[in-house]
């Protein structure tokens, strides 16, 4: 006796096991394998509902921990419950009639078209990218608040609709327009900065100092070898607060000359104020209102596991 799928070449039953792979690596082409190609249609409509609210970066909800977090769930769900979903379909459809989309070219057509969708999404340019973007701490210079070999996240549009404010650790692109800075923002246009061995004052006035809880660097933070390390905290106008590192006779906190911060620009310091490449170094100096890329949010990868979801203030 010969089953429905030997007696007719188009009767072919679905394997459960390609369907829940297909699941996995591609949900349009999973349910388009199992004849659903209603499904198919609405787990495109979803990628592309899910490309709009990464691109909108949900005013900046999306580049917090819990917006993260739920993106990844929501990309987690969606496979699972494709592969479960597709695998029991397959499984109840023992005989299965082949339907005109159930094609090797056409399954790879649109598995091209949904991986093209994806590298879109996730585009500096036009994605994802454009609302929060991964960076890693490469140097010292913002020691003790960023460590080396950290990663964090930047909200890319959090100057969309606001400037810059004192306090803010934002990211921004050289006058080369290829090197990329972290450093805390300390001088608006108009302000006046100037560091007198190595209190930084703000338009004449000195910022508050107190002293902060100590600081153990290790080799790897990139302080000046054989140095004492002092840690203390300014508060910045409007109550930010931010910790330093100082090193006893290091030129870089000696006295500066006074900078006025032009328009459309921002004067930037590294919190680690003893070895930090920023606005007083003429490589660097004032930041076009242009250059800056984004805010950095929080640590989303540290040694210290503790760190790891830590909002960067």
């Amino acid at each position: 006796m010969t089953s429905a799928a030997e007696s007719d070449p188009q009767v072919k039953p679905r394997r459960w096991w390609i369907a829940a792979l297909l699941g996995l690596l591609s949900q349009p082409v999973a349910y388009l394998y199992v004849g659903r190609p209603r499904r198919a249609a609405a787990t495109i409509v979803a990628f592309v509902l899910l490309g709009i609210f990464l691109w909108h970066g949900l005013n900046g909800r999306l580049a917090e921990p819990r917006g993260i977090a739920a993106m990844a769930a929501f990309l987690v769900f969606i496979a699972l419950f494709t592969m479960i979903d597709a695998a029991r379909i397959a499984i109840a459809e023992r005989a299965y009639q082949l339907r005109v989309y159930n094609r090797w070219w056409i399954y790879a057509v649109v598995a091209v078209i949904v991986g093209f969708a994806g590298d879109v999404a996730f585009d500096p340019a036009y994605g994802v990218g454009r609302s929060v973007r991964p960076f890693a701490i490469a140097s010292g210079s913002m020691l003790p608040t960023l460590r080396l070999g950290e990663k964090v996240m930047a909200d890319m549009r959090a100057y969309d609709a606001r400037e810059p404010e004192c306090g803010d650790v934002i990211v921004f692109a050289a006058m080369d327009g290829q090197t990329v800075y972290l450093k805390r923002v300390i001088g608006l246009p108009g302000d006046v900065v100037q560091i007198r061995a190595g209190r930084l004052y703000l338009n004449g006035a000195p910022i508050p100092l107190e002293q902060a809880e100590p600081y153990s660097p290790s080799a790897d933070d990139l302080v000046i070898e054989g140095k004492p390390v002092a840690t203390q905290r300014e508060t910045l106008p409007g109550g930010r607060k931010d910790q330093i590192i100082l090193i006893a006779g290091s030129g870089l906190v000696d006295t500066t000359p006074p900078f006025t911060v032009p328009p459309g620009r921002v004067f930037v310091l590294g919190d680690n104020r003893s070895n930090s490449l920023d606005s007083r170094h003429p490589q660097v100096g004032f930041v076009p209102r242009d250059h800056i890329l984004g805010r950095l949010s929080f640590i989303y990868w540290s040694r210290d596991w503790a760190r790891i979801g830590a909002r960067i203030e």
